[in-house]
């Protein structure tokens, strides 16, 4: 079965990867520093992919909309899945959410894979005040946390 992964699946497997052939994007290529991490890349079969600029843009503002606390390469990561309706494999449970939200395949790698709807509510980090933008309006802060909320 040919499957997109996600770095935390090169970083904290035991070598048991067992796909016949796997989809990174190039982000995750340079998240990959360790000798070991590397070593269980070298020994996939694997390419490295683009997503489509449409499948990203859709992707972005899904993750937008949810507050999500996802990266540049996460993003890409399920944009590929999506753009190529593979199999999206991480133990990151904002990238899983996100698949849930895009109706993307995906499965946990070591880990049970998220079950409900997600989206995080962004709360200044100095008065608790819900934010949509920095400064905060009623303290000034500049600090941002975020809470995960179940998704209506």
């Amino acid at each position: 079965m040919p499957a997109v992964i996600d770095t935390n699946v090169l970083l904290h497997s035991r070598g048991n990867i067992d796909f016949d052939r796997v989809y990174v994007v190039p982000g995750v290529i340079e998240e990959v520093e360790s000798q070991r991490g590397k070593n269980i890349l070298n020994s996939l079969d694997y390419d490295v992919l683009e997503p489509g600029d449409a499948e990203v843009k859709e992707v972005r503002e899904s993750a937008d909309n949810l507050n999500s606390p996802t990266s540049d390469t996460d993003e890409k990561l399920v944009a590929l899945a999506k753009e190529r309706k593979m199999t999206l494999v991480t133990e990151d449970k904002a990238m899983q959410n996100l698949c849930i939200h895009l109706e993307v395949d995906f499965e946990g790698f070591n880990d049970s894979k998220l079950e409900e709807k997600y989206e995080w509510e962004k709360l200044c980090a100095n008065c608790g005040n819900e934010v949509s933008s920095l400064p905060c309006p009623r303290c000034g802060s500049r600090r941002l946390r975020r809470k995960q909320v179940p998704s209506s």
